[in-house]
């Protein structure tokens, strides 16, 4: 069941910004079709380097220190980066595989991105349709702008067909609701329930997934999608463009018989490197968006056990040329992919379990330091001195160069480095975490970091950025940053 946890003000259905608002409630209409108003502003996706292929199935795989969390936030980074300095007033986190419970994970994603701590944050987590009522969420909140970020791991038995179909991948949107501006909107959104459990895990699974007979999903949400359609008043033989965004194969299946049924436009998206689940929406949204002409309109159709149905209409500037959202073509033209061999995958699936070092347990992380040092630790800000420039990482409470107190902030998870040293540590608790580098920061500063997804030790001179990744204590995740190579486009 999904789960919703908010932190401030909703916008009732059919309000404009400034109108009546919610008190932290979605009121529905007694129209059948939302007139949810909302622009799209920038999209990104981001999907992991590694890929498992086996014959003609190829997938992404999230690296050992990678997951819902970890993925959200690389994909949240660079649709601020490719949209400027907009900050978003609000962050809604949606996934079916959310790495811990009963925290909020929108507040773990908007602590990495050192958003101020009154940002409204929402977590949509626990379905497969979370990914569309993350956005119904977002069209409602009373802000000027909205982070949706979506997150998912593809997870079955290892190295099955099932688990070849699915990925680990993330998207982000930067949304503004209420607003129909010159670039991309949603118009309306309506849904259709059904009665069929489409897809299914338990905790007593490994959270493995399960699907519904394939015909009887397709029996079942084919009339669905029809009568989502006309909810939004698409008539056949109109000819709009139709997306079909559903799991594999289903989704080719409901396609056909929308076409059968005079809906000409109905198709579903390929998805190369596997299904993305939660994010999948979102990243046929995206390209199906940015391939339809200027002042056209599209429908994208999410099913899973209910269908939800997104009129979406492309805009033009005011000289009519085509204003798209800028969108990150990571899934489809991935930079330098790394394939794992079976025993690799299989490691990182958890189907073989390696023996750890020989050495004590590490302390789990102090609670008091994390409290002190918060912003460190999450969004990786350090200080820099006003008289001497010098930066001083991790931060301190007097500079360590010319011993003045006048220190400002300085974030540098943005800022790359150049390796000056490596060494490999024996005794990492992580596979992973074994090679350890020294970096001079750009601009001023050196720093320890633990340096992931390395072919080989980095000889000095090496680009570097970081990367939010995570470290478990206790069965708690806990995050933190790391090195990771800057990969050159080919």
């Amino acid at each position: 069941m999904p789960c919703f946890a908010t932190v401030g003000p909703l916008r009732a259905h059919g309000a404009r910004r400034g109108g009546r608002r919610g008190e932290n409630i979605i009121v529905s209409g007694d129209d059948p079709a939302l007139d949810v108003l909302m622009e799209l502003l920038g999209s990104a996706v981001y999907a992991p380097r590694e890929r498992y292929r086996r014959g003609k199935s190829i997938r992404t795989v999230a690296a050992g220190d990678e997951d819902a969390v970890t993925l959200g936030v690389e994909a949240a980074r660079r649709v601020l980066a490719s949209t400027g300095s907009q900050q978003p007033g609000a962050i809604v986190f949606a996934t079916s595989s959310p790495p811990v419970l009963g925290l909020s994970l929108a507040r773990l994603v908007s602590a990495a991105l050192d958003l101020p701590p009154e940002t409204a944050v929402m977590d949509v987590s626990g379905a497969a349709r979370s990914g569309s009522a993350a956005l119904l969420a977002a069209s409602h909140m009373d802000v000027p702008l909205v982070l949706v970020v979506f997150a998912d791991l593809g997870r079955a038995a290892p190295n099955t067909s099932v688990d070849l179909s699915l990925a680990d991948v993330a998207a982000a949107m930067l949304v503004a609701p209420g607003s129909d501006g010159p670039m991309a909107t949603f118009d309306r959104h309506a849904l259709v329930g059904t009665g069929l459990a489409d897809s299914w895990w338990t905790s007593d699974d490994e959270e493995r997934i399960n699907f519904a007979d394939l015909r009887l999903a397709e029996a079942t949400l084919a009339p669905a999608c029809q009568a989502v359609l006309a909810t939004l008043e698409i008539e056949p033989g109109t000819g709009v463009p139709i997306i079909i965004s559903a799991r594999p194969a289903l989704g080719d299946r409901i396609a056909r018989n929308l076409r059968a049924m005079g809906f000409s436009g109905a198709s579903c998206e390929a998805q190369p490197v596997g299904y993305g689940g939660v994010a999948q929406v979102a990243i046929d949204m995206v390209n199906a968006t940015d391939a339809t002409d200027a002042g056209g309109s599209l429908v994208v159709l999410q099913c899973s056990d209910v269908c939800d149905g997104w009129l979406i209409s492309t805009g033009v500037d005011a000289t009519g040329t085509r204003r798209a959202p800028k969108s990150d073509e990571v899934v489809h033209a991935v930079v330098e992919p790394k394939l794992l061999d079976l025993e690799t995958y299989l490691r990182r699936r958890g189907a073989i379990v390696a023996d750890g070092p020989l050495r004590p347990p590490t302390a789990p992380v102090s609670d008091a330091a994390v409290a002190r040092q918060a912003r460190w630790k999450y969004a990786m800000v350090g200080v820099r001195c006003s008289a001497c420039e010098t930066r001083l990482l991790p931060p301190g409470p007097i500079c360590t160069s010319c011993g003045g107190v006048d220190l400002v902030d300085d974030r540098v998870a943005e800022v790359e480095g150049t390796v000056a040293h490596s060494t490999i540590d024996g005794l990492a608790v992580r596979p992973g975490d074994r090679q350890v580098v020294i970096i001079d920061l750009d601009g001023g500063g050196r720093l320890r970091a633990t340096a992931v997804e390395a072919d080989g030790l980095l000889e000095p001179g090496r680009r570097v950025r970081f990367v939010l990744r995570r470290s478990d204590d206790g069965g708690l995740p806990n995050y933190l940053w790391k090195a990771s190579v800057v990969e050159v486009t080919q």
